[in-house]
């Protein structure tokens, strides 16, 4: 008795599931062939294998959710969040050069950025201090459009002189669409504190509050 060898796949059936394979990565190439290439048995084909992937590649979605995306606004929305509402922008500022820092509060780095949809404005920013004699404190805070965010205190080594500290500092804020900037700001609690360097990193993340 002869043995009996599987009929390869159509050349369509192969196409279709090509095409399948760059949809469930995320390909526009996907686009290339649809369905009504295939015959009765190979469209049967196709569906059960798109199942089979689909629920590998995202479980709890099948072929049929997927079929009704179509009439979704071509799934241009998120969670009911247009595209813009998504946007994000940066913005990074940095300021390498020493200054003495005085007991009241001046800007050490700044950036600003304009955001293209309401969201949060997050910024983070660091800075280098020395104190002169060793035991010396100082304080840094992000002010964002006006508005302050926490102080972080620091303090320097207290036996030896020249110690170096990090104030490293995050902030954020709900503002609408626009521009806005954000500023690092220390200074010193107690004995000689010189900023050496300072940077900030400002983000627009085109998100609503939670």
């Amino acid at each position: 008795m002869g043995k009996i060898k599987d009929k390869p796949p159509s050349p369509a059936m192969v196409v279709a599931i090509t095409a399948l394979v760059f949809a469930v990565a995320g390909s526009a190439l996907a686009g290339i062939a649809t369905v009504s290439v295939l015959s009765k048995k190979e469209k049967r084909q196709t569906r059960k294998i798109a199942k089979n992937e689909i629920s590998k590649a995202a479980p709890g979605l099948s072929v049929a959710s997927a079929e009704s995306a179509k009439t979704a606004n071509s799934a241009n929305t998120v969670d009911g969040l247009d595209a813009a509402d998504l946007l994000t922008a940066s913005g990074f500022g940095e300021d390498p050069e020493a200054q003495a820092l005085p007991e009241s509060f001046v800007s050490v780095a700044s950036a600003s950025i304009t955001t293209q949809s309401d969201g949060r404005v997050l910024a983070s920013g660091s800075a280098e201090l020395v104190g002169a004699v060793g035991g010396e404190r100082a304080r840094c805070q992000i002010v964002i459009d006006g508005t302050a965010g926490g102080e972080y205190e620091v303090g320097m080594d207290d036996v030896i002189d020249n110690s170096e500290t990090v104030a490293a500092v995050n902030f954020s804020v709900f503002r609408l669409a626009g521009t806005y900037t954000a500023a690092l700001r220390c200074a010193a609690l107690s004995g000689a504190v010189t900023k050496e360097i300072a940077a900030i990193n400002v983000y627009g993340l085109g998100a609503p509050p939670p």
